[in-house]
């Protein structure tokens, strides 16, 4: 109860010091006669939940991206995040930098703090923190975080909020269950999405695609097969990755103009995370991209198909300040605590 009362607090002490940073860099760049915006970087933040309905005990991936629209090199950052009473951080964390420095990353209490030196206009930090919903966990759980830097003056997009309902538990009665037969699942609940990142993309940048699978059912997924098909306007760059948790023997093939991610077995509340890196053609882009992924698993002797379908625009102009959200899970730094 304790934690709980505390909570508001604590988010409140967070929006507080994003005000303090951004208000102490304004009077010194006044005090030194620059404009404001001299040399100034804006920060953008989103986060999001690999679910917005758990209940007690489900695993949950909160992921954080941080995004420097520029115009120039962001200084000093540091990244916050206070999970909600009843959330458990399960000491796994993943990092990915790009174009910028690297970083330190501090949890203690349920409260997040990652610091990083510099972040260049254009570039990525994305942070997933894997937790867990306790029985004593609030029936609206809300997570937000924030974002600072030394030279970024415009407070609109420094602070996101992520919101997940727990599901209440079923009522006892004393009336006994009929009895019944035991029976086979007739298929296993795949959660199967995919989102891409920033959307609208730009031509000749970098542009990330996100595949999540998350098993739902009490039972394992075998023989999973996921299959993304690239759109021809766009090329690999970078290093594409698969993450599992609470699953076997995972492998990451690239044909023509498809990577193959694939799972041997993915354990109840399992997920799984492939994310793709692609570039966008200026040659090629001349309308929006479609792209396509098909997963398959096993069940028993039943056979699972889904099959997703997104499609990002494309501009040639800077992007807006707030795009369309996209979760992005980036399995690159791992971190266990003992």
């Amino acid at each position: 109860m304790i934690q709980r009362a505390l909570y508001p607090l604590c988010l409140a002490l967070i929006t507080f010091a994003i005000l303090i940073a951004t208000i102490v860099h304004w009077q010194h760049s006044q005090a030194q006669g620059l404009p404001v915006n001299a040399a100034s970087a804006d920060l953008q933040i989103r986060k999001w939940a690999s679910a917005t309905e758990v209940a007690s005990g489900d695993s949950l991936l909160y992921t954080i991206v941080v995004r420097n629209l520029g115009p120039a090199t962001a200084q000093a950052l540091v990244i916050r995040d206070l999970l909600p009473p009843g959330i458990r951080y399960r000491g796994i964390f993943h990092v990915e930098i790009l174009n910028g420095s690297s970083g330190s990353f501090d949890f203690i209490g349920g409260r997040m703090s990652a610091s990083f030196a510099t972040l260049d206009a254009g570039g990525f930090i994305t942070i997933t923190l894997h937790t867990q919903v306790s029985d004593h966990s609030a029936e609206q759980l809300i997570n937000t975080a924030g974002v600072t830097a030394t030279n970024d003056l415009l407070l609109v997009n420094n602070l996101t909020t992520a919101t997940v309902w727990r599901r209440s538990a079923p009522v006892a009665t004393n009336t006994p269950p009929p009895t019944v037969q035991p029976r086979v699942p007739i298929s296993t609940p795949l959660l199967f999405t995919k989102r891409a990142h920033p959307n609208p993309a730009r031509l000749d940048e970098p542009l990330l695609y996100t595949i999540v699978v998350t098993n739902h059912s009490p039972v394992s997924a075998t023989q999973v097969i996921i299959r993304d098909e690239l759109p021809t306007a766009v090329r690999l760059t970078g290093t594409s990755t698969i993450l599992v948790e609470n699953g076997l023997g995972q492998a990451l093939t690239l044909g023509r103009r498809a990577l193959t991610g694939t799972v041997q077995s993915l354990q109840p509340q399992g997920i799984i995370t492939m994310v793709v890196r692609v570039q966008v053609l200026d040659t090629l882009a001349t309308a929006d991209l479609v792209n396509i992924a098909n997963l398959t698993a096993t069940s028993g002797s039943n056979l699972i198909h889904h099959t997703v379908r997104i499609t990002t625009a494309v501009v040639d102009e800077a992007p807006v300040s707030t795009p369309t959200p996209a979760a992005i899970f980036l399995p690159v730094v791992t971190h266990h605590q003992d």
